[in-house]
This record gives structure tokens, sequence and C-alpha cells, in this order.
């Protein structure tokens, strides 16, 4: 009897527990937007939700410049002209780093925001994937012109089924898939409560269908397919996303800080938004692509697959890019150049080389995070006025 009591206690404890995390993580998530609490919940999302560490091997800290600068006062786009420090205030900047030619030359944190900081990628989690791909697709694990079920034959009876990795890392599926996050009942959000109540990603996947807008080939954004080209590289490779951030990326760029995955409940990562890293370490991650792949003379990620990011970019009958953009293999590509890794409530990372007067070539890159939940109604334009910032800082620079 007394045995049986300790076991229906143990029971009872083991389900509140489990209840209590999980309606904790469904507040969160309810409550995201919050305003006043969005700092510190992006910066805590890796001990909210399960997630794995990206452990650090010898670390490098980041050069700083002999010359340190100063933001400029304003900048402009079209016919706009804006004061910086009333826009990074605005969009409620958590952090920002501007590095030339890999050495800082300025850094700002904001509220509680600190250089030891955690900070949620979301979005830019795509860009990582993106790199491991190509740093797979080198030694042999996985081909561009693979097909979903070949490595995930969960799917083989899905719209997924014969979708080539290509086509995944240009957003180019062909897949129906509503990326509204208003829209409490989009698809997006729909992802983000199957991961709160620990459903089964991979059946959540196998729901959809194809689209009648859009043929295959043809740019739609869909997070979907990097969390399918994300669990196509743990197949291929026989090792979780962790594992290889931490030996193909992390380790040898000698980052300073560990990096946390977010993981389901059955050990996939979220690869379509699950990162977490520290804004010095997002800054030399776009550094590293910045500079073609190359990071203190060794080359860590194919030069090629650098390049393809630039040349292999989607098709886009329908014009939701914005006016002269193009996206290539999980990475944005404004009119004016350079790489953008982008995510939601204002996360950028960029890196574009910039001649100045003198003749002088430079690699700048900049990692800027941010706490804005009130980034939906304006997220295309927050995407040119960043990127007129980040023009604007390069004219400084110089």
């Amino acid at each position: 009897m007394i045995r049986l009591l300790l076991l229906v206690t143990t029971a009872i404890l083991a389900a509140s527990l489990f209840f209590s995390d999980t309606l904790n993580r469904a507040y969160v998530f309810l409550t995201i937007d919050n305003q006043a609490k969005l700092q510190q919940r992006l910066s805590e999302f890796h001990l909210i939700f399960a997630s794995r560490p990206v452990q650090v091997g010898k670390t490098i800290d980041n050069k700083l410049a002999d010359r340190q600068i100063e933001l400029p006062e304003s900048f402009t786009w079209a016919d706009q002209q804006l004061n910086t420090a009333q826009y990074l205030t605005a969009t409620h900047t958590d952090g920002i780093m501007v590095l030339l030619d890999g050495e800082v030359v300025h850094q700002a944190y904001f509220g509680s925001f600190t250089p030891t900081s955690q900070h949620i990628s979301w979005s830019l989690s795509k860009s990582i994937v993106s790199l491991l791909f190509g740093q797979a697709e080198q030694q042999g694990f996985i081909q561009r012109q693979d097909t979903v079920s070949q490595w995930l034959p969960e799917l083989a009876d899905s719209a997924y089924s014969d979708v080539t990795m290509l086509e995944l890392l240009q957003m180019s599926s062909g897949i129906h898939f509503s990326e509204d996050y208003s829209d409490p009942n989009s698809d997006i959000n729909r992802l983000g409560k199957t991961i709160v109540l620990e459903g089964s990603i991979i059946e959540f996947l196998q729901a959809f269908e194809r689209s009648r807008e859009r043929s295959r080939g043809e740019y739609q954004y869909v997070s979907a397919d990097t969390q399918v080209l994300a669990m196509a590289i743990v197949q291929a490779t026989g090792r979780t996303l962790t594992e290889l951030t931490q030996d193909w990326l992390w380790q040898p760029l000698g980052m300073q800080s560990s990096g946390y995955w977010l993981v389901d409940r059955y050990g996939y990562e979220l690869g379509f938004g699950g990162f977490n890293a520290t804004l010095a370490d997002y800054a030399r991650l776009v550094d590293l692509v910045g500079n073609q792949g190359r990071w203190h003379g060794k080359q860590i990620v194919p030069a090629q697959y650098i390049e393809d990011i630039s040349t292999l970019v989607a098709k886009d009958p329908n014009n939701e890019l914005l006016p002269g953009w193009r996206y290539g293999l999980h990475w944005w590509l404004p009119e004016s150049g350079g790489v953008l890794g982008i995510g939601v409530y204002n996360q950028f990372i960029y890196s574009n080389r910039i001649t100045c007067d003198n003749g002088e070539s430079k690699r700048l890159s900049i990692a800027k995070l941010s706490s804005d939940g009130a980034y939906a109604p304006k997220q295309q334009q927050d995407f040119q006025f960043h990127v007129a910032l980040f023009e604007q800082i390069a004219v400084h620079v110089c």
C-alpha cells in the first residue's frame, strides 16, 4: 500500500511539473508580444524551452580596433531622414556591434542586455542552417538535388516528398503555407503551438498540400521548408544540428560564448527559428560570410557555397520580395549589395564589402538584436530602414 501511494504521489507530482512547464510555455507563447517583458523573454528562451548547448572550444575574443567610432547621427531612406538614436530606441534595440575587417569599431548594449546575454535569433537560424548544409554538402553527406523523401521517409506520402534540398534552400517548395504572424490560425502560429504543446513536427508537416497559387521553383517564404531541411541534414549526417553547429562553426570560429538550439520533445532542433547566441558571436558569424567563408586564414564554409548564396536565387514571379531584393539559399540579398540575415522582432546580421573615397576596400559586418513587439505592421519598412542605416554606417566608417 505504501509503495502504491508513493507511486501515485510520484505520478501526480510528475504530471503537475509537466503541465506546469507546458502551461508556462503556453503563457509565454500567447503573450509573447508583451513589450515590457520582451527583452527578458528573448534572452531567456533557451531556459524557458528545452534546449541543447553548443559548447565553445578555445575562445578568441573579438579584437577591438584602435579607432572606435560613434554611429552617424542620422540616416536617410527614400525621402525620409531618421535620427539614429531615436530609431534604435523606437525599434527596441538590445545591442548593436559593428566590425570593420573583423575588428570591433563600435558596440552598444541597451536595457538589461549585456555582452554575455543570450538572444534568440528567430529566422536568423535559417541562415545558420544554410551554412551547415553547405558544409555537409562539401563533405559528401547530402546533395542539393536530393529529395526530401530520400532522407525523411516519413514524408514520402506528403507534398514534400519529391521537393529537393535546393528548393528548400530557395524557399521554393511550392507548399501551401501561411506565414502571417498576426493570424492566430496561420500555419506558422500552428507550428508554434505544436511545439509548445509538445506535438509531433513530422505529423504537422505530413498534412501540408501543394499551393494552388505558386508552382515549385517560385519563391514563397515558408518556415516549414527550413525545418524539413534541418531534419534532412540531421538524418544525412547522423548527428544533431547542435553537434554540427558546435564542430563545424562554433569551435572553429573560436566563439566566445556557448550557443543554444531549442529542441522539440523528439529531439529535433527548431532549425526554422530556435538558435540562441550572444551579440558578439552573431557578429562574427556574419563576418565569416562576408569574408567568403574564411576566418583567420582557414576556410570554414566552402567559398563556392558562399558565392552561390548570391547567384542561386529564387524566382519571384509574384513580386513578394522588396523591389530589387533577392533571396538566395536562406540569405536575403538587398538591392544595394551584401548579405543579410533577418529574424522577427528586428534581428539583423549584415555584411558587405565597401569601397571608401580613398579607394580602400573594407569589409563591414553588423549585428543588431532587438525586442520590438510592434514589428509586424512595419516589418518590410524596417527591413529597408535597417539596410539604409547599415549603409550610412559604412559611409561614416570610411
